[in-house]
């Protein structure tokens, strides 16, 4: 939860090492400090901090946890509302690719202000709903947010809404286009041989399945691997011993597309 009503209490789960003190620190959103304290956690590395909004003006606060060198912090808001003037929001770039992290910037008419930030896909189907709020120069972000690996190319929507006021911006979501190939590191072996299978342009991280087939397409073996985050794989074979004299065919597949390459045993 964001935003909390006044005289409410707002609990605020840490985590960390079994049994370690850790230092609290409340900031409001000009930076200065509103209290300080510390909190015992529990055998399990847990313990709820507690504040009461009443003690605290209507407003943004983020509440920092410490430990030595580890830290975290919690953002919450206290009696912000909805309705906020003129909506603007852009996003930093135009075009990103599946897996990107996407920063979103805006501004509002009001300050202080509750908004609804809403992704949608080219599909129309939405992927990820926000909540956030405009800070006391009525400026907000959102960096919180990372196209799924397998998203929908194409055009994609953000509504940033507050109230009946309401704002949309427009991002495309492209492919690599790579093609997927495969290689081998020669054209001609011999039985019991090591050849190396080499490729590109598979889906992110997916599993790349390789078949080996003989002149008359019967199966003599199967290869499964992971393909790198660029769309790189790579994997050893064995050639068997008892394989005749004649051409083979390797083929690849990663789900949304195949090809293949053929070698020979002499």
């Amino acid at each position: 939860k964001l935003n909390f009503s006044a005289n409410e209490e707002i609990n605020i789960e840490i985590q960390g090492p079994s049994n370690a003190q850790v230092a609290i620190i409340l900031i409001d959103s000009a930076d200065r400090e509103k209290f300080s304290d510390t909190l015992n956690l529990g055998p399990d590395g847990k313990e709820s901090y507690k504040i009461q909004s009443g003690e605290l003006p209507t407003g943004a606060y983020t509440l920092n946890a410490k430990r030595g060198e580890s830290s975290g912090s919690e953002v919450f808001t206290i009696g912000l509302k909805t309705g906020s003037g003129a909506i603007s929001i852009q996003t930093t770039r135009e075009d990103y690719k599946q897996g990107d992290q996407i920063l979103i910037l805006g501004s509002t008419g009001a300050i202080n202000v509750l908004l609804d930030i809403t992704i949608t896909d080219s599909d129309g189907k939405t992927i990820k709903k926000i909540g956030t709020f405009s800070d006391r120069f009525g400026v907000f972000k959102v960096d919180n947010f990372r196209i799924p690996i397998d998203a929908t190319l194409g055009t994609w929507t953000i509504n940033a809404k507050s109230g009946g006021n309401f704002k949309l911006t427009e991002f495309q979501v492209s492919g690599e286009n790579q093609e997927l190939v495969i290689f081998t590191d020669k054209e001609n072996y011999n039985t019991n041989e090591l050849m190396n299978i080499s490729g590109s342009g598979a889906r992110f991280s997916s599993t790349v399945t390789m078949k080996i087939f003989d002149s008359e397409s019967v199966k003599i073996g199967e290869l499964n691997i992971t393909a790198k985050s660029n769309g790189e794989y790579l994997t050893i074979w064995r050639i068997p011993a008892d394989l005749e004299i004649g051409e083979y065919e390797i083929t690849a597949d990663d789900g949304a597309s195949n090809t293949s390459i053929k070698f020979k045993i002499n």
